[in-house]
C-alpha cells in the first residue's frame, strides 16, 4: 500500500516546478514547464517500473523532481521570451 502511495507521490509532484515557475518566476516558459514535465515523469517511471537502482536510496520521484526543477530552469534560462508571454506572465507575478 505505501508503496502505491509513494508511486503515486512521484508523477504528483512532477507539478510542483511549472505551477511555481509560473506563479513567481517572470522567465518560466511554456516549453521549459512541458520538457521537465516530461522528463521528470519519463525518469520517474523508468526508476520505478524499470530498474532497481536507486541513487543514495532516495525516492525516485524525487529524483525525477530534481530532473524536472533542471530542465525546467535550463530551458527557460536558455530560450529567450516573447513580449507576449512577458505581457501575460508579468499580470500573474505582480498581482
Amino acid at each position: 500500500m505505501i508503496q502505491l502511495l509513494l508511486g503515486a507521490y512521484g508523477y504528483i509532484i512532477q507539478l510542483a516546478p511549472p505551477v511555481y515557475g509560473a506563479l513567481y518566476w517572470r522567465r518560466a516558459s511554456r516549453e521549459g514547464a512541458i520538457a521537465g514535465l516530461l522528463t521528470g515523469a519519463a525518469i520517474n517511471a523508468f526508476l520505478q517500473f524499470g530498474t532497481d537502482a536507486r541513487p543514495l536510496d532516495i525516492n525516485p520521484g524525487m529524483l525525477a523532481f530534481l530532473a524536472n526543477l533542471v530542465v525546467f530552469v535550463g530551458l527557460s534560462l536558455i530560450l529567450k521570451p516573447r513580449a507576449e508571454q512577458r505581457a501575460h506572465v508579468a499580470g500573474f507575478v505582480e498581482a
